[in-house]
């Protein structure tokens, strides 16, 4: 925008945010979007304007994208565990979205690489999106804890975002487990308000 004045972004509410069933009838001259859904990437495919996908849970050949490169993300974190001297890592996640899916493999590599193996908890989570654009994320943390308890210790845990690292967190926690001494957990996103709480 301070390079392009005579941009405007429009929406509504507190950010200015489009929602998604405006979007056919919205009349603008570009789109820069995160899509959560196959149905909003649809939408996105069917948009008569520019599109910039700023989001890593779908790439698509036809959509330019401005997003993490997810595979260093995965071999960073698992570097960074290594460097702690664990012998023991885990794999939380979902593995619904394309940015997950190669977090994983590369994480997962070099863990290998450095001759040990990683085990892979695949969480089914409940994703339920508003239509204010927030969302409610309920992993199985029965599941998560069953996950916990199986892996020897000290562990390392890789989370692909940091909401699911604070579940794990609280569920290993809630095991009588010691975090970081007996579980290390690592997540992706940053996210300030749930890494510093």
């Amino acid at each position: 925008l301070r390079a392009n004045r005579h941009w405007r972004v429009v929406g509504e509410g507190h950010h200015p945010l489009l929602q998604w069933d405006e979007l056919a009838d919205w009349q603008g001259d570009g789109l820069i979007a995160i899509p959560n859904t196959e149905a909003q990437l649809d939408a996105l495919l069917a948009a008569h304007v520019p599109v910039v996908v700023a989001g890593s849970r779908f790439i698509h050949p036809l959509l330019t994208t401005v997003a993490c490169d997810s595979a260093a993300i995965g071999r960073i974190a698992a570097e960074h565990l290594l460097s702690c001297r664990l012998e023991h890592f885990l794999f939380v996640g979902e593995l619904a979205w394309e940015n997950e899916q190669r977090r994983y493999r590369s994480f997962a590599a070099t863990i290998a690489e450095a001759g040990y193996q990683c085990e892979l908890l695949a969480l089914p989570v409940n994703e339920e999106a508003a239509s204010d654009g927030s969302a409610r994320y309920r992993p199985d943390v029965d599941r998560l804890a069953e996950g916990l308890r199986s892996i020897p210790k000290p562990a390392g845990v890789c989370a692909p975002n940091s909401m699911l690292a604070r579940f794990v967190v609280e569920v290993a926690r809630n095991c009588g487990y010691d975090v970081p001494d007996q579980i290390a957990v690592l997540g992706v996103s940053d996210d300030p308000l749930v890494c510093e709480s």
